[in-house]
Formats: C-alpha cells, sequence, structure tokens
C-alpha cells in the first residue's frame, strides 16, 4: 500500500471514529442525567407496597398472543394463575391461538374447565399473522364477552406466552392507573439468567446478551426518559393501559383497531402513537425486600421475568424484527414533525441502531489490526498524539463508561458476579459485551435485508422464537411467602424477619405462631395475610352477616366443635367463617353432617366467640326470618358475582356504608340493569342496603338493614 493510499485509508478511519463518537453522545447524556436525577426522582416516585390495598381491584383483562407455544403455554398459564396475588375473580386471561395451532390449542383446553377466568380466543384466519393482529383480536373478542356476560374491564395488560408474571404486578398497576390516574404503565423486564459461573460462561453466553441490554436498558435508561419527560416506548410485554386510553385510540385510528396490524414492533408504534396523542407511557421501577429460603436479604423489582434465545441464529431472528419494527417500519407510520423536540430527540435515538450496530464493526477491525501491528512488522494506523489517537482515547473512555454504566445496572438487577463476568472477563475485549454487539451487527444486516429485499408477506410475518420455561421446583422462588406478605405490608422489617427465620428449624413452630407468641404482629394481621396469601376471604367484622335462619339450618354441635359460623348459603354450598386454617378432613367432616360443600373465610376469634353467642346462645324468634333472602345470596344464586368479588364489597361496605349493590356496579362485576332485575324479580320492595335484602314486608327492618 503506498503512503498517499494509506493517508487515505487513515482518513476514513477517523471519520468512522467522529461517526462512533456522534452516535454515542446521546447514551453519555442519558447517563449524565440519570446519575444527576435517579435517585432524588426515584425516591418522589416510590411508593409504599401496603397502600396497594388501599385501593379496591379493578377488573383486569390479561393478553396472552400465541402461535406454536404448545412447549410452555401449559405451564405458563397454570404457574401464573397460581401465583399471582390478585382477586381471582377480579383478572381474566384471554389466550389469542389460531384455527391451524391445534398443538396450542390441546395445550390449553383442559385448563378452561379448571380455570373460570381463563378463556382462549381463536383467531377468524390461520396463522401466522402479526402479533398485532393476534392482540386486536383478543381485544374485539373482550368487547364480546363484555356484551354477554354484562361485566366490563378497566384495565388491559399484555404479556408474551412465556412470562413469569410478578406475583405483586397488577396490584401494582391498578394502583398506578387508578389513583395516580396513569393511562399507561411500562414495568420492567428482565430475562431469566442461571447463577452466573465460569463453567456455564459460555453455555449461556447468548442470552447472557439479553440480560445486559434489558439490565442497562430497563434500570437505567427507561428512568432516564421517565424522569426527563421523553417518550416511554411500550415493551410489548408487562404493559398496561387503562381502557379509556384504549377506547380514544380506536376512535382517532382510521381502522378503529387498537394496534396496527401491519408493525412487527406494535408495542413501539403504538407508545409513539400514544405520545401524538397526549397520552403518556409511564415506566415504573419498583423493588421490594425480600429475605430467601437462606435467609439472605434481596432486593427483588417488580418485573417480568422470561427466558430469551440463547442460540445465535434465534437471537439474530428476534432482533432483525426489533430492529427492523423500531428503525425501518416506524418511520413509515409516523411523522417526525408531530412531535416536540425532545419526542424527536427520544425517536432518533431509538432509529439510529439501524446504523450505529453498522459502523461498530469497523472499529473491531481496527483493534484487531493494532493488536497484530505489535506481533508483526505493520504500517502504523493511529501514530501518538495525532487526530486519530485522540480520537481513538475519547472513544476508548466512552467505550468504558459504557461498560461501567452497564455493570451497575447488572450489579443491582442480577448481583456482581454477573457484572463481573459481562464487562470484564477479557483476554482482549470483554467477551460477553462484544458478542452482543456482533449480534446486533449480524441482526442488523438482517434488518436491512428485510427493509432492502423483503416482500410485504416477510415484512409483516410474525417471525417467533422458540421459548422455553421454568421448571416448577425453580418456579417456587418467585411464589410470594407469608414472610414476603408481611414484609411488604411494613408489619415486620427485614433484619427481624431474617433473625427468626434463622432461629426457626425442621421441627419449630410455623412462622405465624411464633409472629403472634412474640407478640410481633396482632391475630388480625396475620389472618388477613394468611386470607391474601391462601386466596381465601378475611372480613374483620361479620355482625351483619349473621343470619338466624342459618343458625337453625347449621348445628351448633358442629358451629362449636369447629369454632365456625355460618354466613351465607346458596345452592348446594355454605360459607363459614373461622379464626383458623381448616384442613380437608374437617371440611369433609361438615359437608358429611349438613349435605353440601363448605367455604370458609378467616374472621378474627373476637368476633367467632361473639357470633357464636349471638346466633346460638340468645333466643330468637326465626318465624317472622322465614322468608328473608339475602342480597348476596340472590346475586350468587344467579351467577351474577362469585364470592371473591362479594367479599371485596363487604369491605368496602365496612368502610363506606354504601348498599352491596351499588358496591358491585361500581367494581363492574354487574351492571345496574342486573341489579334492578334481580330486586325487581324477587319483589325486593324495600331494599335499603346490601348485606341482605328481606323478601318479606312482614320482616323486621333491622334485618332488612343487615
Amino acid at each position: 500500500m503506498n503512503y498517499r493510499m494509506f493517508e487515505v485509508f487513515r482518513a476514513i478511519i477517523n471519520i468512522f471514529l467522529i461517526i462512533i463518537i456522534i452516535l454515542s453522545l446521546d447514551d453519555i447524556i442519558y447517563d449524565i442525567y440519570a446519575n444527576i436525577k435517579r435517585k432524588s426522582k426515584l425516591k418522589s416516585k416510590l411508593i409504599k407496597i401496603k397502600d396497594l390495598d388501599s385501593i379496591p381491584p379493578t377488573l383486569i383483562a390479561i393478553f396472552v398472543p400465541a402461535w406454536r407455544e404448545e412447549k410452555v403455554i401449559s405451564d405458563m398459564l397454570q404457574n401464573n394463575l397460581s401465583m399471582i396475588n390478585y382477586s381471582k375473580s377480579f383478572y381474566h386471561i384471554f389466550v389469542g391461538v389460531y384455527p391451524n395451532d391445534l398443538e396450542t390449542q390441546a395445550a390449553i383446553r383442559p385448563l378452561l374447565s379448571i380455570y373460570k377466568n381463563l378463556h382462549m380466543v381463536i383467531n377468524y384466519i390461520n396463522g401466522p399473522t402479526t402479533k398485532a393482529n393476534n392482540i386486536n383480536n383478543i381485544y374485539a373478542n373482550l368487547k364480546i364477552h363484555e356484551e354477554i356476560t354484562g361485566i366490563s374491564f378497566d384495565i388491559v395488560i399484555i404479556h408474551d406466552s412465556e412470562d413469569i408474571i410478578h406475583p405483586t404486578s397488577l396490584k401494582l398497576v391498578n394502583f398506578l392507573i387508578q389513583s395516580k390516574k396513569y393511562s399507561a404503565v411500562q414495568l420492567p423486564v428482565f430475562p431469566l439468567q442461571p447463577y452466573p459461573t465460569l463453567k456455564k460462561f459460555f453455555i449461556n453466553l447468548t442470552s447472557g446478551t439479553y440480560a445486559d441490554e434489558f439490565a442497562e436498558n430497563h434500570f437505567r435508561t427507561m428512568v432516564a426518559r421517565e424522569n426527563a419527560n421523553l417518550i416511554v416506548p411500550s415493551a410489548g410485554t408487562g404493559f398496561a393501559i387503562s381502557r379509556t386510553a384504549l377506547y380514544k385510540i380506536e376512535e382517532n385510528r382510521s381502522d378503529h383497531l387498537i394496534l396496527n396490524q401491519n408493525s412487527l414492533t406494535e408495542d413501539y408504534e403504538l407508545s409513539l402513537y400514544m405520545q401524538k396523542m397526549g397520552i403518556d407511557v409511564h415506566y415504573f421501577l419498583q423493588g421490594l425486600e425480600r429475605v430467601l429460603s437462606n435467609s439472605k436479604i434481596v432486593k427483588e423489582y417488580i418485573a417480568t421475568r422470561e427466558f430469551f434465545p440463547n442460540t445465535l441464529h434465534e437471537a439474530v431472528k428476534q432482533k432483525a424484527r426489533w430492529i427492523y419494527g423500531i428503525a425501518f417500519q416506524s418511520a413509515k407510520y409516523i411523522k417526525l414533525k408531530d412531535y416536540s423536540p425532545s419526542q424527536k430527540y427520544s425517536i432518533i435515538h431509538d432509529w439510529k441502531a439501524k446504523y450505529a450496530n453498522i459502523i461498530i464493526a469497523p472499529c473491531y477491525f481496527i483493534i484487531f489490526y493494532v493488536i497484530l501491528a505489535y506481533i508483526i512488522s505493520l504500517p502504523t494506523l493511529v501514530s501518538y498524539k495525532s487526530l486519530g489517537w485522540y480520537l481513538s482515547l475519547v472513544l476508548t473512555i466512552m467505550a468504558f463508561e459504557r461498560q461501567i454504566m452497564r455493570a451497575m445496572a447488572l450489579k443491582n438487577v442480577y448481583g456482581w458476579r454477573s457484572a463481573i463476568l459481562s464487562n470484564f472477563l477479557l483476554p482482549i475485549l470483554p467477551i460477553r459485551f462484544t458478542w452482543g454487539n456482533i449480534i446486533n451487527f449480524l441482526a442488523t444486516l438482517s434488518a436491512w435485508r428485510i427493509h432492502l429485499f423483503g416482500s410485504s408477506k416477510t415484512k409483516s410475518k410474525w417471525a417467533k422464537t422458540e421459548h422455553s420455561y421454568l421448571p416448577k421446583d425453580m418456579l417456587e422462588n418467585y411464589r410470594v411467602k407469608l414472610g414476603d406478605l408481611i414484609l411488604q405490608k411494613e408489619l415486620i422489617d427485614p433484619l427481624k424477619l431474617q433473625s427468626i427465620l434463622n432461629s426457626m428449624n425442621d421441627d419449630s413452630k410455623q412462622l405465624g405462631e411464633i409472629l403472634i407468641e412474640d407478640k410481633i404482629i396482632s391475630e388480625k394481621d396475620l389472618l388477613s395475610v394468611l386470607a391474601e396469601l391462601l386466596g381465601t376471604g378475611y372480613l374483620e367484622n361479620i355482625d351483619k352477616l349473621i343470619d338466624p335462619v342459618l343458625g337453625n339450618i347449621f348445628s351448633k354441635d358442629l358451629a362449636f366443635k369447629f369454632n365456625v359460623i355460618p354466613l351465607l348459603m346458596w345452592r348446594d354450598k355454605i360459607l363459614l367463617a373461622s379464626s383458623q386454617i381448616i384442613g380437608d378432613d374437617v371440611q369433609y367432616e361438615i359437608e358429611q353432617n349438613i349435605g353440601i360443600k363448605p367455604l370458609v373465610i378467616l374472621v378474627p376469634s373476637a368476633a367467632i366467640k361473639e357470633a357464636l353467642q349471638s346466633l346460638y346462645l340468645t333466643d330468637l324468634d326465626i318465624s317472622k326470618l322465614l322468608n328473608t333472602k339475602r342480597i348476596g345470596e340472590l346475586l350468587i344464586e344467579n351467577n351474577l358475582v362469585d364470592l371473591d368479588q362479594l367479599l371485596q364489597a363487604f369491605k368496602i361496605q365496612k368502610n363506606t356504608g354504601e348498599k352491596l349493590g351499588e358496591i358491585l356496579v361500581k367494581l363492574n362485576v354487574i351492571t345496574n340493569n342486573q341489579l334492578q332485575e334481580i330486586i325487581t324479580s324477587y319483589n325486593l320492595n324495600n331494599y335499603t342496603e346490601g348485606a341482605s335484602i328481606v323478601s318479606d314486608s312482614s320482616s323486621s327492618v333491622e334485618q332488612a338493614e343487615m
């Protein structure tokens, strides 16, 4: 190579270095802003987890679009339906499948008879379509479901078929949308990662790059975007939106669909469309302290967890779809002039990937050339104190800063070991950091290929990746336990709980017993937490639910033997109140005695004692009460509400004094027309309150007002 050509080559290298520095500057800006504002902003936005219970549950619909997910969908649904810490009758999961995907349908169908809040929505055309089409079809069927049942959902959450949904996430979303009046909320997404070891480092090298990027983006970048009031993009999973916002989107889109049917990154396009309409997406990062089974105190984020691809082919295919959808496709659907300068900055930052991921490749050739020049005799590319030398120095400092920022994010999400292995395991360059750049380079090339040479069908096809799910024994780590709930409700501090767990052994008493005996928490608090943990109901007071007619039906001997109170009876079930968890053997004995299945809610022992006295040790004339029919029983008998919804209404009634029927209407579990039909059908003209209704005008007013 002659001197002139070599000088031209040096000039080209300098141009490359300048371009990369310019493209990397906004990352530095994010870092500076994030570090200056992060703590103060986060502190002002953090909420007390115990306050989540101060807001009544509202109906939530979870959308799960699926195409050939027979390997994971059953485990995903069973796990989340059993782990989500939200009133079971206040959320429903709608899974979107295709007519030609019989395997996924077969995996879901057996669960439909087990879980009444699970629904399978079969698309009107064969798959695969786009994910956006699938979700639009689920939404259309949701509206049909609402018309048929008369109930309406207030919030929609989108999840993937391989997600582990955080048990507290629905409570958090409900609080943010109802109390904080957010229109849409994006929760963090953190990839599942095995415990990092050198032995498994290369086995999990590709999936580890997802952990690196999501930790950095969802611990740092998304927080910075939220704090700076920039556009917060939806991640496509763990994304919640209010129905009010959805109605507004429907009205404004020309096709009246909530998502762009042709977009491969419908989540990102939706975020931009919402911002244009003045609907903000809020990003919320909240940590919970937990004491693990090994007594270690950790911070766990309320985030969606899932496995990401661990092969080069699958990773490139998935990321090519993301890059094409965000950096190429979205430019067709939006106009930058519709956005403010700061919003334009957000969009351009996202679009730059189609160039930045390509430009970075020559840098690696330059690095290897410089290394090779030390081994064999080669012309010097970057001479000391030349322009190229200073540019390289600047770029090196910027790259090191990026690694430090990523390491900090990884440390907070996955721990120090992951941070070190990801960013500082070298021989020359950090291995995982470099491998991630190679994947992004190949994915960007693939995205350019789709953009330049792909057919319209290729550009809109749902290119799914293969998924896997955690085994059941590992899923237990994500399940809410008694200690987690009492920490969330601030009934104990982590160090005290850690001390108690360390002192326990296999033969010791249960945690709840120790907490009561040591007077750390009250019986009321413990029963309330246990009821939430076990999915049974809890009522602090049952005065207005005492029914002398049931006292006549349910024998005194059974009531005193098992220390229970009958509260409601409908069809083939009876609701009993108890101050302790009743085992299957006791429930079986009660069922054999009375001939109907007992359901049990927890109530403080003092309330049980008082109720036993009132119901069985006081002379009552029940002749006037035999025609009494209470509204709670009527609504359940007519399949308009379930027990869980009724108990939620009772809790609200205790604080507000409103009529039970009116509360249920406000909760959207019944319509006002349905309530009025019950009142009319049973001739309940003297309806004065909601806990009970008297259908016989000769019955006492006192009973009517229960």
